[in-house]
């Protein structure tokens, strides 16, 4: 077997990973259009009618999938302009690297 073949039945695994864990987030309007950027491929769905890229005081709810709770630490990335709705073990887990952070930082 050819070094590109294994790689390419590792990547093809990884691929198809089913994504079981469902997490609601709600998104600010004004940076939706950078979040479905980078989150598209998380998407359990097409965005809702109607979500727009504007204003900073509305909030677009939207369903994603990952394969675990770590995969999906990146959301952090948006601090408070993204709210992770559930699972609540996910809240609890963010919440803890959020707490760890800031605990960097007042040092």
């Amino acid at each position: 077997m050819e070094l590109t073949d294994v790689w390419e039945e590792l990547r093809r695994n990884i691929d198809d990973a089913p994504a079981h864990l469902r997490v609601v987030v709600r998104v600010r309007s004004s940076v939706l259009g950078r979040f479905l950027r980078l989150h598209q491929a998380d998407l359990a769905g097409p965005p809702p009618a109607g979500a727009r890229g504007e204003g900073d005081s509305e909030w677009v709810e939207l369903e994603l999938r990952f394969r675990e709770l770590g995969a999906a630490r990146p959301l952090l990335a948006f601090g408070t302009r993204v709210e992770v709705v559930s699972p609540p073990e996910l809240r609890e887990e963010l919440a803890g690297v959020a707490t760890d952070i800031a605990a960097l930082y007042r040092t």
